[in-house]
């Protein structure tokens, strides 16, 4: 791994703590009389995330001229819908950890956990809709309008993911793939961060085609790295279960790579342990998989997929976007992001 900036960790460990307290504070001053669905909801807020996504907003807002205070509340509504789409992702995928613990599902069972997603849901737009205290009716509309984009493309990507793994579809290219984590990851883990934060500043909104192009290319990166350190990481590092891809049948790019380049017996081998549901896999099996990924050195071509997209978005960063921003700390947040997300062990 690659030497993470102390800014960029920094950054995150400040604005993630804000931003938890500000989540913490406002669920309890939502608290009613049943104690239980209260807790099911401060459960994932009360584990520490990288807390990426509201970071951005944060400091995006700050390095296109804006008070980053103004986008604190935005911020935390961004990781409140992270923590809703997690509690139903944990159900949808049966995951067994979420940031080092038990997945919420794994704790109280699955309709109180999917219950808790909605009812974090429902906060979530409430705790928008009290931004018309905070900013004039047309930016908040702009900003409402974001998170019903984001909450859209998420749903769509999502489809495509667990649908592969429910039809048991392997007939995949990168192509397919890449599609997938536009929609599932890039859209909400980087593009509408940093529009949310572009709004709060007064940005010209001839930025947002840039921001585009940029996020969509660096949260494919996010989704690949995440992707390997399910494999390789350190799972008390990592906050999730290390091979749970495997175990869950997520099409990756490193499966989807060692299936274009398997021998025929491999291939079959492969599909028939893939083909099961977690809980037919075997412990031997899993390590079967492992053991192809790394004869067809599948990890290694998906980083070097990573590499050439963190490369592009640099250029894209460097040449269109950073000019347009002022100097600060902020912006060098995001001179760093990029080495941030490929190096990161999180």
């Amino acid at each position: 791994m690659g030497e993470i900036p102390k800014n960029v960790m920094e950054t995150l460990a400040r604005d993630g703590k804000l931003v938890g307290n500000i989540i913490l504070d406002f669920l309890e001053s939502r608290k009613d009389e049943t104690e239980l669905h209260h807790q099911m909801m401060q459960e994932y807020a009360k584990r520490a995330g990288k807390s990426l996504r509201p970071t951005l907003c944060i400091e995006s807002c700050g390095a296109l001229g804006g008070n980053p205070k103004d986008a604190y509340r935005v911020a935390a509504a961004l990781e409140i819908f992270q923590q809703w789409i997690l509690m139903h992702d944990d159900v949808e995928d049966d995951s067994d950890e979420r940031r080092g613990k038990p997945a919420i599902h794994k704790m109280y069972g699955v309709p109180l956990a999917v219950n808790a997603g909605d009812a974090l849901h429902i906060r979530m737009w409430e705790f928008l809709f009290e931004e018309k205290n905070s900013h004039k009716p047309a930016k908040v509309f702009e900003i409402l309008d974001e998170f019903a984009a984001m909450a859209t493309r998420c749903t769509q990507g999502q489809t495509m993911d667990v649908g592969w793994v429910s039809r048991n579809e392997w007939n995949l290219d990168y192509s397919d793939y890449l599609r997938m984590c536009e929609l599932k990851t890039a859209g909400y883990t980087f593009v509408t961060p940093v529009r949310l934060g572009a709004i709060i500043a007064n940005a010209d909104k001839s930025i947002f085609p840039i921001i585009d192009r940029l996020g969509f290319k660096i949260g494919v990166v996010f989704q690949i790295q995440d992707d390997i350190l399910n494999l390789v990481g350190e799972e008390e590092k990592y906050g999730k279960e290390i091979a749970g891809d495997l175990w869950e049948g997520k099409r990756t790019l490193m499966l989807i790579h060692l299936l274009k380049n398997a021998s025929v017996s491999d291939k079959k081998e492969f599909l028939e342990i893939m083909s099961k549901p977690r809980h037919q896999k075997t412990e031997k099996e899993i390590e079967k998989v492992l053991a192809m990924i790394k004869k067809y050195k599948s990890i290694e071509y998906a980083k070097g997929v990573a590499a050439d997209l963190s490369n592009e978005s640099k250029k894209i960063f460097n040449n269109e976007l950073a000019p347009l921003m002022k100097e600060s700390s902020h912006k060098q947040f995001f001179v760093d992001i990029a080495d941030f997300i490929i190096n990161r062990e999180v």
